[in-house]
């Protein structure tokens, strides 16, 4: 009892502090506490570590940016060709963390943190547009303190920069909607060409709120929004046209598709729901290996899966079960215990939106 009562001035203060600062003041404090628990952790699981599992891919095409080399990769007879396995923009955030604080991994580390830090603090805004103060702040906290989140806060991938991006997306187009002025629109477009140069996923999401501004804001804005769009994300695309002949985005898709529908991950229980790098096939690495074209090397990699699937059908209910499965347990190098315990933070969101669905308490806004 004693200890209730001695939180209770503590719990008061930052209820009042938090009562008489604006959203802009709670969403800077989000940041200094996301930046504080993520750094910690990033130490705390070893700021300097070695590159592991896909880092390299985002890590080595971000110090050839700064050597002028381009968007770049480096093939096994020892040629340097331009690549587009990748979406390039994780690369450039990378490539400008490095020219900020040196060139090594520790800097590629701690300009994931700077950013990654942004999700906690745009979760809270982005809310606000549509839930009070308290429950707002409560999704501020989860997004902070989300296993997965706060796991891959400080690695060198694209979820530190892609999660922030989507967050500001999301916030700038609904800012638009809700204040219809041309600008508000084209900064929309933007922050989602900005997003989809991260993540290919970006530009599908984009589309669909294309078509959503069609409906809702008018054929005029929702034609600004894609100019936006378009402006920052044309330029690859064209890239892209003009070196491998096709107007793609990334290539990694390919791979992918080959990697998680075949035998192999079939056949090894530890492979379900995952997948096995092509390379590391003989009959897969013999019908790309010295295919140098992205393009080309997706388009036979996406032709083996298929033909495998259609010859087999009766794994594609096997693997959607694995995959589905690992979904709901990622972190996969990781023991089993920390897996259970991402799927409880998420596996009650799901719940409680399924609940929510039942209830009919969520309106269209």
């Amino acid at each position: 009892m004693v200890e209730a009562r001695s939180s209770e001035p503590f719990l008061s203060s930052v209820s009042d502090w938090i009562a008489r600062r604006s959203d802009l003041q709670v969403a800077a404090a989000f940041y200094f506490c996301a930046f504080a628990v993520y750094l910690f952790i990033a130490i705390l699981h070893g700021i300097s570590t070695p590159l592991v599992s896909d880092e390299p891919e985002y890590y080595d095409p971000a110090i050839r940016l700064i050597q002028g080399q381009g968007y770049s990769q480096l093939w096994p007879d020892g040629i340097l060709r331009p690549s587009a396995y990748r979406m390039p923009g994780a690369s450039a955030f990378i490539a400008m963390g490095l020219l900020c604080f040196g060139k090594h991994v520790e800097s590629a580390r701690l300009t994931a943190v700077i950013i990654g830090s942004l999700a906690a603090p745009l979760m809270y805004l982005f809310a606000r547009r549509v839930a009070s103060r308290g429950e707002s702040l409560a999704a501020g906290a989860v997004c902070l303190l989300y296993p997965t989140w706060a796991f891959l806060s400080g690695s060198v991938l694209s979820e530190p920069y892609f999660i922030p991006l989507l967050l500001l997306s999301l916030l700038l187009t609904g800012r638009a909607v809700h204040l219809p002025a041309s600008w508000n629109f084209l900064a929309a477009g933007m922050a989602w060409g900005v997003t989809a140069l991260v993540r290919p996923h970006g530009a599908a999401m984009a589309l669909l709120v294309t078509m959503y501004l069609f409906s809702r804001a008018g054929w005029r804005r929702a034609l600004l929004f894609l100019f936006g769009f378009a402006l920052l994300l044309a330029p690859w695309v064209v890239r892209n046209q003009r070196i491998f002949g096709s107007p793609l985005l990334a290539t990694e898709g390919g791979e992918t598709f080959l990697g998680s529908n075949n035998p192999y991950v079939i056949r090894n229980s530890a492979l379900h729901g995952m997948w096995i790098e092509p390379r590391g096939v003989p009959e897969y690495w013999a019908a790309i290996e010295f295919n140098y074209n992205d393009a080309e090397r997706s388009k036979i990699q996406n032709q083996i899966a298929w033909e495998y699937l259609k010859q087999n059908p009766r794994v594609i209910p096997l693997l959607a079960i694995y995959k589905v499965k690992r979904w709901l347990t990622p972190i996969t190098l990781s023991g089993g215990a920390v897996r259970l315990t991402v799927l409880a933070s998420y596996g009650m969101l799901l719940l409680f939106l399924m609940i929510g669905c039942f209830q009919r308490i969520y309106h269209r806004s």
